[in-house]
């Protein structure tokens, strides 16, 4: 193999390995969106779920509320 030649590939080959550089700091910037992403959608169904609990919560305490005034509204009733 010629000068030129080996230099050409020597040229080549470093290119090559600026672009997997390059390729492999996109893939770990990806790799660590994705995982925020996923902590995220983790967050958002735990706070989901906490939600749900409250207003479930808050449901039954209305629930007896409304008992409680309807028994009332009851006994004014009945007097």
């Amino acid at each position: 193999m010629s000068i030129a030649k080996s230099k050409l590939v020597l040229e080549n080959f470093e290119a090559l390995e600026v672009k997997m550089k390059e390729l492999e700091a996109l893939l770990n910037e990806a790799l660590k969106e994705k995982y925020i992403a996923k902590m995220v959608k983790h967050a958002t169904t735990y706070v989901h779920k906490n939600v749900k609990r409250a207003l479930r919560e808050k449901l039954k305490e209305m629930k007896e509320i409304r008992k409680a005034l309807a028994t009332v509204t009851k006994e004014w009733d009945e007097a």
